[in-house]
């Protein structure tokens, strides 16, 4: 005997147990995930996999490695023309892309560095003054980037709540 949908017996062919473009329920086998990604099945059935990871692995010829992250270049994720899927190794890279498209949409330089305590932005090797060179930590040169005068005043600031002195 099949079991057909919530365990109920049905039989072999029955609406209840057919796959994909036979069942009763099908719709095309595209549906939209989190509202921001499309995400399809074959018409024979199987599992749902999304769109752009289809689109890649075609283009690659094989399946994606496991830690690979699919970048959607314009930031639409429902657009998954081949130009528009770049292949990213690993998470930590499509980060990066992600917050040098940022930086080249802001200043029109994409090695731009944001100050993580003002926001704003700053360029590197740009001539600037004395009190706002642009630091880096020595642990972590890929790290945060912020202005020398933004520490001093942050540590001003907090040096004032530590000791009570103005």
């Amino acid at each position: 005997m099949v079991r057909g949908a919530h365990g109920l017996p049905g039989q072999e062919g029955d609406a209840m147990t057919a796959r994909g473009a036979n069942n009763h329920n099908w719709r095309g086998g595209r549906t939209i995930h989190a509202g921001a990604y499309l995400r399809t099945s074959r018409p024979e059935g199987g599992p749902y996999k999304f769109e752009h990871v289809r689109i890649a692995e075609a283009a690659l010829g094989r399946s994606l490695p496991e830690r690979a992250v699919i970048h959607h270049v314009n930031g639409d994720g429902l657009d998954n023309s081949p130009r528009n899927l770049v292949i990213c190794d690993s998470q930590s890279y499509h980060r990066l892309m992600h917050l040098r498209s940022a930086a080249y949409r802001a200043t029109g330089r994409p090695d731009a560095r944001r100050c993580h305590m003002c926001s704003s932005w700053m360029i590197p090797g740009e001539t600037q003054r004395a009190s706002f060179n642009i630091g880096v930590s020595p642990r972590r040169p890929n790290g945060r980037a912020y202005h020398l005068a933004c520490v001093s005043i942050a540590n001003r600031a907090y040096y004032r709540t530590r000791t009570g002195k103005p």
